[in-house]
């Protein structure tokens, strides 16, 4: 379980984060100080982690003063994240015991040698960064932020070579592009199939919609969806929510998920007050008394998106973030959309994120633009993520195009769902025919027609065969 305001449980890593840096203050030789830290600090024993970081990282006060600062600033000056805190702590407390030099001594020399240990290969004692890499550019960011702080700060010494550490190229340029990071129309389908319970085959389609971060879909509560039940349906983030990424609070479209997410609510969700979380546990697990701690954290909804690719045969790692990605490649792929709105549904500050995001290649943005201006018919390619709509047959429900039954009023809308329901029937209609028991005849016979005239009847039974 999981605060719904803090599914990653954000406050909890900033506060490991600072205690870490603790503990690399305290000298590992003085068994004194050692035990007063643990018995002091800590309302339980500290972690693996934590220990390990006693006993082999160590800095001196004045670097831990520094670097308190430092972070005060960032948290409270300058109003940052609580994961880019957490950030800064990790970065400067491992560069403070990584390098030979007081992080409130160094110079450009320093910063150099400090920067061989970081790129040198972990077979000759460093730690093998990609100097081109993330890790290295958050570590060369972050002392640049450290040293043009202290630079500013007149209870420090003068450190002007700030400007002079250069942070490595990571634009999206450089940006890897691989089908790895795309789900396929069929792949969602798999994985809702392969989805347990009432919940968590909605949340994949509701991922795959909306393309939002986990942070912000897992923090979502009850009432912050809007106009379910008309064809304009949307949601506003959770404004309490931590780790969102300075998305605005604003209104957000629920597109292809309107149908299953609108079901989901009205007959299963379990606390229909507005507080409560909208990806709750169990109703095992689930405090009514305290609905807020009852969300479904982070770290589960990965686990359980890779136990279904397990159980749908996908053969590689199904992380949240290939979601953003296939949303936004799909919301490319329309011809519909601007570029303004495709920035908006994605919560971004501007279209230079589509650079990143958006898969499709020059070969698929040219077939766009032949079918667009009439020259050839639309390609049906399964590996594309479709964006239209597709309404039910029976009730006009508007249904995602993946759907293979309508989750309204249960009837089939693939081909293969057809097949499955037109199997049925049959043995419905031969075991009728061959059975002497009367009652069970009439029961078989009640059965089909339900699945003819009765909505629920064919919901239950498209549940059973989604299975």
């Amino acid at each position: 379980m999981a605060d719904v305001n803090d599914t990653g449980n954000v406050l909890g890593q900033l506060q490991n984060a600072w205690r870490n840096l603790d503990a690399a203050t305290v000298d590992p030789h003085d068994e004194q100080a050692v035990d007063a830290f643990v018995a002091d600090r800590y309302d339980q024993h500290p972690s693996s982690a934590q220990m390990r970081i006693l006993e082999s990282e160590s800095i001196t006060q004045r670097e831990r003063d520094a670097i308190a600062d430092f972070v005060d600033h960032r948290e409270h000056v300058e109003d940052r994240a609580e994961t880019t805190l957490i950030s800064d702590l990790g970065n400067l407390r491992r560069a403070a015991a990584w390098s030979d030099t007081e992080l409130v001594e160094m110079d450009m020399r320093d910063i150099r040698s400090l920067l061989r240990h970081l790129f040198a290969p972990s077979d000759r004692g460093g730690r093998g960064l990609d100097p081109d890499g993330t890790a290295a550019f958050g570590y060369k960011r972050t002392l640049r932020l450290f040293f043009r702080f202290l630079n500013d700060e007149p209870t420090y010494d003068e450190f002007d070579f700030a400007e002079r550490i250069e942070l490595p190229d990571v634009s999206p340029e450089s940006t890897d592009v691989s089908d790895e990071k795309m789900l396929s129309t069929d792949d969602i389908a798999a994985l809702k199939e392969a989805a347990y319970g009432t919940r968590d085959p909605v949340l994949i389609e509701f991922l795959a919609d909306v393309g939002g971060r986990i942070s912000l879909v897992s923090q979502l509560r009850y009432g912050d969806i809007y106009d379910i039940e008309t064809d304009r349906p949307y949601f506003v983030p959770n404004e309490s929510g931590l780790a969102q990424k300075s998305v605005p609070v604003d209104q957000y479209p629920i597109m292809n998920s309107r149908a299953e997410l609108r079901v989901y609510l009205n007959r299963y969700h379990i606390d229909r007050r507005d507080d409560a979380p909208l990806w709750p546990v169990d109703q095992r697990h689930y405090d009514h008394d305290d609905p807020s701690s009852g969300a479904v954290s982070g770290d589960r909804i990965r686990d359980m998106l890779n136990e279904c690719a397990s159980r749908a045969g996908i053969e590689r790692t199904v992380h949240p973030h290939m979601f953003r990605h296939t949303a936004a490649t799909r919301l490319s792929s329309s011809d519909r959309l601007t570029p303004q709105e495709i920035v908006h549904v994605m919560g971004w500050s501007d279209d230079r994120m589509l650079e990143i995001y958006d898969e499709t290649t020059a070969a698929e943005r040219n077939e766009g633009i032949h079918h667009a201006l009439g020259f050839a018919d639309e390609p049906d390619d399964s590996d594309t993520p479709r964006s239209k709509p597709v309404p039910c047959t029976n009730c006009h429900t508007a249904l995602s195009p993946d759907e293979r039954y309508c989750p309204n009023c249960g009837t089939a809308t693939s081909l293969g769902a057809r097949e499955d329901m037109t199997e049925l029937r049959s043995s419905i209609f031969d075991r009728a025919i061959s059975e002497t028991d009367e009652e069970v005849v009439t029961l078989l016979r009640d059965l089909n027609t339900a699945l003819d005239n009765d909505p629920e009847t064919r919901r239950l039974v498209a549940d059973v065969l989604s299975e």
